[in-house]
């Protein structure tokens, strides 16, 4: 299966290393350019998530971040009410 999951916080980062771990392809987005820049760089910010958990999973290649995207929502000038 393959997953997406939006925030690598104290959340996210461990669900999605977990599932990478037991064999469904992740891809974490974050909105946070320093937690993608450690992502990355495999060295996790979660104390629940070694760092050679994360490599383990970015080296299998069954977990990834997507490529250098806008933040999400987009920001504009004007903003509705959801």
């Amino acid at each position: 299966m393959r997953l997406v999951v939006a925030g690598q916080g104290h959340v996210g980062l461990p669900l999605a290393v977990r599932a990478a771990q037991v064999g469904h392809r992740v891809v974490g987005y974050d909105v946070h350019p320093h937690r993608v820049q450690q992502l990355t760089a495999g060295q996790s910010y979660v104390r629940d998530v070694a760092s050679e958990r994360l490599r383990a999973v970015l080296d299998a290649g069954v977990y990834s971040r997507p490529p250098t995207l806008p933040p999400w929502p987009a920001r504009t000038s004007r903003s509705s009410p959801c």
